[in-house]
């Protein structure tokens, strides 16, 4: 206790009064609460004390500054503001990827061993810090980071010990990795990266603090967070003399062996506190000075100047070219280069047909990039988040194999030259897999004719077809199509027909680009091929009605529409058509159709009556001469519904079993199975051994749509009503999942919902009467058990 004191007062009920408590007290060292109280004989309400939480700071530094942590706390301390369960601890990082340090042991980081928490809001403070000796100040650090929508953190600084504060942000646009959104960081940062902010006003003060703040608040979820991390700080004075390449506008120099660069263009910045002149600027390539000159012009601070510094010619063996700039008494000599990689194109020409499944190391492909890029094409197993998988072998190319991609990327991979010389269309393919931020991450293809000089982006203007060719119009970090999303798993993206006449060779380059927040998984490329379009190549394009075929034994298949593409670069003239019932053919025609290339033409295939037991129909197309049979079929599942007379019975537990279960959606985890319930409330069968269940073992999943159908009945009397009777047992969301039943009275071509609640021909008859997730009437909830449910079927039903 600092200070007690009675104080004599007479408070009228409702009355307020202040008190002033004069007494100085030493701030501690680290977090503290100070706590104010009021107490009075017979005061039975808790409400009598008020407490604020503080940090109290000491170890005044000198600046220059710096930190890696190893040292325990020195001088910085913690406060928090939000849930308990979130602050900032120092040691070693163990958590998803915040799960190391930058340099040594020791890190800044929050909760080092677990996700954070809803409503967190937490302070990292430094000591006090002298900058007597510095008008403007550079502050450094390293972070990792991998949050969410509603968590951010924010870099702030005080003049005056901690009474008031300002976010620091980008005044000068010498800023590096500084801020993501506003005034705060709030994405994910791909692995260390180093922050950056030059030239901050410090005034000369003797009592500066800075501060992280954290905070996470999000009302909606609680996700998992691996948080923040923080090493290596540090605080320089900014220098009077201090110039800096600030920018060069491209990020790779390309072109042929033996051709002219473009022209070297550069930026330079003073980043210094006074007008310059006098600076000298140049190139050089691969470690040779190309090119200098000496400029008089004045340069205001924070001006820039730009400068275009000419051509050279490039070779096969160049690798880099790195623009400088020099400055009498510049002692920041750090940011006074700026490289970028050198890429001629002397890649080697393969023939067509060429494929490759990337399994062997050649020279065939080259990524382009420095090797501090934190986001590049690599060679090998794919082994992060949903892109950690090869489509063949075990070697792919990918976008960062092992972590996630970073913000800003503009990534390339170049294929081999293609000699085209004596082609007139070709067929180009390859597999993706890709797990993207949608319509802000993606990858595009180019192609070039004329050995680089020009690229244009590959689309599909120019084919006879296409399947899976880019899924979006416009990505937003290139303001080109590109493959963006999630695939949800491999896919294979082709260009069939595509015009090559009149080009000698053709190269093509794949390139990544992201926007500056919410990095993903990756993408992956697998499998390319290049061949010759075959002249002859016709493809059963689409069948209809779409599969899974249902019949009833004893009826005629519904008539059959085939659908045949022309992908070959001569007319069809004569070919065959017809489909096969479980490897038989059981229809087969010859047609004359002069389907132009490209062109498509659908043709009809007349019904049959199918085998009683038959579970596949494959429709095709056949011509001599063609080349390519992998396209010529299409299949489909068939199923088909045995009659049975009335009246009947079943209890599921022997004999044949005329019921078939079919899933009409993506989700194939759910499903009915006939056997022994053996899960939650649905466990047991009415009468044992079995039943129909949904899923016997296990609960069913999202988005399900699965479907049971009973055998075909022969009602030979119409003019009476039938009684359906069964048993139930159910337990759903309530309102949301359930079950109906649906009637066919044309051999399953059309279906009708049985009833609806409250029915009278009913009893039991549904508990809903539009579940959310169909719209239709429904059994959902819970049966609390096996239980009766019928219905009187009139004439009209029957």
């Amino acid at each position: 206790m600092v200070f007690d004191s009675i104080l004599v007062d007479t408070l009228i009920p409702g009355e307020l009064n202040q008190f002033y408590l004069p007494y100085n007290y030493l701030i501690p060292s680290g977090y503290f609460s100070t706590c104010i109280y009021v107490s009075t004989s017979g005061d039975s309400i808790p409400n009598d004390t008020v407490c604020v939480n503080g940090v109290g700071i000491d170890s005044l530094k000198q600046v220059p500054y710096f930190t890696d942590f190893e040292n325990g706390f020195s001088g910085w301390s913690t406060l928090t503001d939000g849930d308990s369960k979130t602050n900032w601890e120092l040691g070693l990082p163990q958590f998803g990827q915040t799960n190391s340090a930058y340099s040594g042991v020791n890190a800044w980081d929050v909760n080092l061993d677990s996700s954070i928490t809803n409503g967190a809001l937490c302070y990292l403070y430094s000591p006090l810090l002298d900058c007597s000796n510095a008008n403007r100040v550079n502050f450094s650090f390293y972070q990792n980071r991998s949050l969410v929508d509603g968590a951010n953190l924010r870099f702030e600084i005080s003049l005056d010990s901690g009474i008031t504060w300002k976010h620091q942000i980008d005044s000068f646009g010498f800023a590096t990795n500084w801020y993501t959104y506003s005034t705060r960081w709030f994405d994910n940062s791909g692995g260390w990266i180093k922050s950056e902010l030059k030239n901050v006003y410090v005034n000369q003060q003797t009592n500066v603090l800075l501060r992280f703040g954290f905070a996470f608040t999000n009302v909606l979820y609680d996700p998992i967070i691996d948080g923040v991390s923080i090493d290596d700080f540090s605080i320089t004075p900014s220098d009077s003399f201090n110039i800096a390449v600030s920018s060069f506008p491209v990020n790779v120099i390309e072109g042929s062996p033996g051709s002219s660069s473009p022209n070297i263009i550069m930026n330079v910045q003073n980043r210094g506190t006074i007008p310059i002149a006098g600076i000298e600027v140049g190139y050089m390539v691969d470690g040779t000075v190309i090119y200098t000159q000496t400029d008089s012009t004045i340069l205001n601070p924070n001006a820039i100047l730009n400068f275009n510094l000419g051509s050279f010619p490039l070779s096969t063996n160049h690798s880099s070219v790195c623009v400088f700039a020099t400055l009498l008494g510049d002692s920041i000599q750090s940011d006074d280069t700026l490289c970028i990689p050198v890429f001629t194109y002397n890649q080697p020409t393969v023939s067509i047909p060429y494929s490759t499944d990337f399994e062997l190391v050649n020279s065939d492909w080259k990524f382009v990039g420095l090797n501090t890029d934190a986001t590049r094409w690599e060679w090998g197993l794919p082994n992060y988040g949903l892109t950690n998988s090869t489509h063949s072998g075990v070697k792919a190319w990918d976008i960062n194999l092992n972590s996630t991609y970073g913000p800003n990327a503009n990534s390339v991979l170049y294929s081999p030259y293609f000699n085209c010389a004596s082609l007139n269309f070709i067929d180009l393919s390859f597999w993706y897999n890709s797990e993207l931020e949608w319509n802000d991450d993606g990858v595009r293809l180019e192609e070039s004719t004329d050995d680089g000089i020009s690229w244009s982006v590959v689309d599909t203007n120019l084919s006879f077809h296409s399947s899976n060719w880019y899924n979006t119009a416009i990505l937003n970090s290139s303001s080109l199509p590109a493959w963006s999303r999630n695939s949800g798993s491999w896919i294979k993206a082709s260009l069939i027909g595509k015009n090559v006449s009149g080009v000698n060779r053709v190269l093509y380059r794949f390139i990544f680009n992201s926007d500056p927040t919410s990095n993903f998984d990756g993408f992956s490329l697998d499998d390319f091929s290049v061949r010759q379009t075959p002249v002859i190549n016709l493809r059963s394009n689409l069948i209809t009605p779409s599969g899974p075929l249902l019949t009833v034994s004893g009826i005629p298949l519904p008539d059959l529409n085939l659908q045949v593409k022309n992908l070959g670069t001569s007319s069809s003239g004569t070919f065959d058509i017809g489909y096969a019932i479980d490897g038989i053919t059981v229809y087969s025609t010859t047609v004359t159709n002069n389907i132009s290339p490209g062109g498509i033409s659908t043709f009809i295939l007349p019904g049959i009556v199918c085998p009683a037991i038959a579970s596949s129909l494959c429709a095709f197309v056949s011509k001599v001469g063609d080349t390519d049979l992998s396209n010529d079929t299409i299949c489909m599942n068939l199923y088909v519904l045995n009659s049975q007379n009335l009246n009947y019975a079943q209890s599921f537990d022997t004999g044949s079993i005329d019921w078939i279960p079919l899933n009409a959606t993506a989700n194939s985890l759910t499903s009915w199975e006939l056997g022994t319930p053996a899960y939650g409330s649905t466990t047991g069968a009415f009468s044992a051994p079995n039943a129909w269940d949904v899923n016997l073992n296990s609960g069913y999943g999202n988005s399900a749509n699965t479907s049971l159908y009973t055998a075909s009945f022969s009602v030979t009397n119409t003019t009476q009503k039938h009684y359906l009777s069964f048993m139930v047992n159910y337990k759903t969301e309530a309102g949301w999942d359930g079950l109906r039943i649906e009637y066919s009275k044309d051999n399953a071509t059309t279906w009708q919902v049985l009833g609806g609640v409250n029915d009278p021909q009913g009893f039991n008859w549904y508990t809903d009467n539009a579940l959310n997730s169909s719209g239709w009437p429904a059994w959902e909830g819970n049966s609390n058990g096996w239980t009766n449910c019928s219905y009187y079927l009139n004439p009209s039903q029957l």
